[in-house]
């Protein structure tokens, strides 16, 4: 017996058999994204072109080459990656990356396309050398939030103390109950620049008057961690993750973990109040949606929200609690069911206005830490 013409026979018999079930196997797959979603075979309006995404088309034809679709009305010239991308409203990597980080500078983007006229600035985030084009602080309003309606908040002036003494009880250093700590560490304010390493006047410096308030004047354990994370700023949530951890290896876990921000919103009328007679920052909290542990943190900021519209009506920006779809590691809300991230301001408003809404937001934790139910 011949062995090599049996094992030809065999291979050839194997790949007809692999062909066809990979063939049959994408059919499959594409039949189910399109139960799953009908718009992938209907198409999507890409940059208001007329052509549609044809993703399905495409995936068909890879799938049975001999039979061929063709629609001249469906397909564009779009690969079958990028179709993808599409069909997931995705129009390309790179603005995945500026939906993260809302960093890429728009003015260098502009000098890029001077150059490159024949480019949209969308695609020319490198420079000459093949560098990204990045400027960290210099924050437009895509960053976290943008409210479009409030914009009377500074003609209103609500009367209520920051302090309640009734609220203060014994402080034990041994027992932290709070932990502050600042992923994007340079976020700073007015008069300086959108960054700065300052910490007597960047976020952290807001940090100090809110653990200062907490510890005197309510007897409430605070560890402020201003470590730097955003020197490198694609990873500056893994980098404060690495320090959240340590905390927490240390001590288990804390009644609150506040991850403390400073907004980008260009109106300051968006931003600010006025209450008991000075202006004010105003102050919103993130959700990440993905996160394992999300509704344990919309329970805890929803508490504090219903605190904060009682005490201090107008306090909160329009929209309380803005929900971040998916955000880099989750904001680190997946590590404790008590972690909140808190937006202090914007990059309009000054630092002592960040810094007295942080005494009243003081007042707004003790509540719910100290308040006997």
């Amino acid at each position: 017996m011949d062995y090599r013409k049996v094992n030809k026979k065999i291979d050839l018999n194997f790949n007809k058999r692999f062909k066809l079930i990979m063939s049959i196997s994408c059919i499959v797959v594409v039949m189910i994204i399109t139960l799953l979603s009908p718009q992938l075979v209907n198409g999507y309006e890409i940059g208001g072109e007329n052509k549609k995404s044809s993703f399905y088309v495409k995936v068909f034809n890879y799938a049975i080459p001999t039979a061929k679709v063709v629609n001249d009305d469906l397909l564009n010239n779009y690969s079958l990656k990028e179709s993808f991308l599409q069909a997931l409203g995705i129009k390309s990597p790179k603005s995945i990356l500026r939906k993260e980080m809302a960093i890429i500078d728009k003015d260098e983007a502009e000098k890029v396309k001077e150059n490159n006229n024949d480019k949209k600035v969308e695609d020319k985030m490198y420079d000459k050398d093949g560098k990204l084009v990045i400027d960290p602080f210099k924050l437009d309003d895509k960053e976290v939030y943008k409210d479009v309606q409030d914009n009377d908040a500074t003609g209103k002036d609500t009367i209520s103390p920051a302090y309640d003494s009734s609220l203060k009880k014994t402080l034990d250093m041994n027992k932290p109950e709070v932990l502050i700590y600042h992923t994007h560490t340079h976020e700073s304010y007015k008069p300086g620049n959108p960054s700065s390493e300052d910490q007597k006047v960047n976020v952290c410096s807001v940090g100090d008057v809110l653990a200062n308030e907490l510890m005197q004047n309510y007897g409430i354990c605070v560890i402020h961690d201003k470590t730097i994370h955003d020197t490198i700023y694609p990873k500056c949530y893994q980098k404060s993750g690495e320090t959240l951890d340590r905390y927490l290896k240390k001590y288990g876990n804390f009644k609150l973990i506040i991850d403390m921000h400073r907004d980008s919103a260009s109106d300051k009328r968006l931003v600010s109040t006025k209450l008991n007679g000075e202006e004010v920052a105003r102050f919103m909290f993130v959700i990440e949606k993905s996160n394992p542990l999300v509704k344990s943190n919309l329970a805890l900021t929803n508490k504090l929200v219903s605190i904060s519209d009682k005490l201090y009506p107008n306090l909160l920006r329009k929209q309380k609690i803005y929900y971040y779809n998916r955000g880099m590691r989750h904001f680190n809300q997946n590590k404790s069911k008590n972690s909140i991230l808190i937006e202090m301001g914007s990059y309009v408003n000054t630092t002592d206005e960040a810094k007295k809404t942080a005494k009243y937001i003081a007042r707004i934790l003790a509540e719910h830490l100290n308040r006997k139910q």
